[in-house]
């Protein structure tokens, strides 16, 4: 979900940081890769396809206490 609202606030013209809570893990959405921080602790958007990080889909399963599809 960090990931996500990133891309907003980076979409807001005179947004000018972007909270992160620390510490991360108790929080962080299940993705396999590492938060776009460099060494300055600057996050950076990713320029992946979607919404830039790749999820972990396998530990999404193991939390999903239910799930539905819908037909369109």
């Amino acid at each position: 979900m960090d990931i996500a609202n990133l891309h907003v606030s980076c979409a807001i013209r005179n947004c000018e940081y972007f909270e992160l809570l620390v510490p991360e893990e108790p929080f962080r959405f299940p993705m396999k890769d590492p938060y776009p921080i460099d060494a300055q602790g600057i996050i950076h958007v990713p320029e992946k396809i979607g919404i830039g990080v790749e999820l972990d889909w396998n530990a999404i399963d193991r939390s999903c206490s239910h799930h539905q599809m819908s037909r369109g």
